[in-house]
């Protein structure tokens, strides 16, 4: 049974998209689809690095009233862990002659609600969730809470938001090949999309997909000289790797 392997690497190829996730490969010899009529993901590796934060996505804001004072946080366009935003928001209260731990936040793994602790060591402080300058802790950390809270207190107050965090935008990765069609994996029947790989990682870390029961995609037939392999969204759009390498071993077979 003839058989083919094919490894892109993102970082050696020449033809890569600006976002990264799009490569096109050239071929030395032409590949007969004719022969190799299916083919399939044996592995895939990629940094998770989407960008999930930032000014173009309007959800890093982060606003609250201390001691009579408005106190406006915007974050830059990044890929945030709850640690990272922590961190950032430490040195953001820092630089504002606050007390680093005026306001944290931490997560519950279980419910994966986030809980927002301040500490106003007996000064008013004041936070309205919804409002159009906390897009960051609305959209991003689920405090969907209405109104404003509000608290003096000298020990620590937590709020819970309602809804869970939504850290990771995106919930799978899609790995499209341009000369696959009849896809059936995942629900992406009639697609060019033939595997994905599951987000198991907290942000910054490398996704490593090695899947122990292959799905075998159908090729569109014919000769090529080249063809383009795609991450992708679930909404099926171009991921930004954020200048991160990718990479897919293929495997075509008849």
């Amino acid at each position: 049974m003839p058989e083919k392997t094919v490894f892109i690497d993102s970082k050696t190829e020449k033809n890569v998209s600006a976002l990264g996730s799009k490569v096109h490969i050239q071929l030395n010899h032409p590949l007969d689809l004719t022969v190799y009529k299916k083919v399939r993901v044996v592995t895939a590796t990629s940094y998770y690095v989407y960008p999930n934060c930032g000014p173009e996505l309007n959800n890093n804001k982060v606003s609250f009233t201390y001691n009579s004072i408005v106190y406006i946080y915007e974050f830059p366009r990044s890929t945030l862990s709850l640690a990272s935003f922590n961190e950032t928001l430490s040195e953001y209260l820092l630089n504002s002659g606050l007390n680093r731990a005026l306001l944290t936040f931490d997560g519950d793994s279980s419910s994966g609600k986030i809980s927002c602790l301040i500490t106003a060591a007996s000064l008013p402080f004041s936070i309205t969730w919804l409002s159009p300058d906390n897009t960051l802790l609305s959209k991003l950390f689920g405090f969907k809470n209405p109104g404003t809270t509000t608290t003096s207190t000298d020990t620590t107050y937590v709020v819970d938001s309602i809804e869970r965090g939504k850290l990771n935008n995106v919930n799978s990765i899609y790995i499209s090949l341009s000369c696959a069609s009849g896809s059936v994996y995942n629900g992406k029947t009639g697609s060019n999309v033939i595997d994905s790989m599951f987000i198991n990682k907290a942000p910054g870390h490398q996704l490593q997909h090695a899947p122990p029961v292959s799905t075998w995609n159908a090729t569109n037939g014919g000769a090529i000289n080249s063809f383009s392999i795609t991450l992708e969204d679930d909404a099926g759009l171009e991921l930004d790797l954020n200048d991160e390498p990718f990479t897919v071993k293929l495997e075509f077979s008849s």
